[in-house]
């Protein structure tokens, strides 16, 4: 029932356009629903009027989704720039897409670039464990969008 949900989410989020609960429920609803034009035409129309880095992440995400490598490279190095080395979304995005296209080094670099915003972060050090991967001082490696 995907498509009836992406309808009433649809509705919902027409009612609040600010939730973006709705709005990435809606997202997830269509993707389901096999309504993928319908879907980037909604997330590239969003990001191009809202023009934010999470606006720009979420279609990087959804385009990585159904397999739009190219273009969800595009979008998520769009929200990588846009964040400018402040939060390690985008870089655990980008370390996301490396790893679904067995890029091993790319992705390690982009945990190194998201270690050096947050060495805190567990879902880095998480990812970094799984590739057998000790963190410390040395391994940082500070953003390229970094201001």
């Amino acid at each position: 029932r995907p498509a009836e949900a992406a309808e009433h989410l649809t509705v919902a989020y027409d009612h609040e356009p600010d939730n973006e609960q709705y709005f990435d429920d809606m997202a997830l609803a269509l993707r389901e629903a096999g309504r993928d034009q319908t879907l980037l035409a909604t997330l590239h129309s969003n990001a191009v009027e809202q023009g934010t880095m999470r606006d720009y992440l979420r279609l990087g995400k959804n385009l990585m989704a159904i397999g739009s490598m190219d273009e969800a490279y595009q979008a998520l190095k769009t929200a990588a720039d846009m964040d400018a080395g402040r939060t390690v979304e985008p870089q655990l995005a980008l370390a996301d897409m490396y790893h679904r296209l067995d890029r091993p080094s790319e992705e390690l670099r982009r945990l190194r670039m998201a270690y050096a915003i947050n060495p805190n972060d567990q879902r880095v050090l998480d990812r970094l464990n799984a590739l057998d991967v000790i963190p410390g001082p040395s391994l940082a490696l500070p953003p390229e969008q970094a201001p």
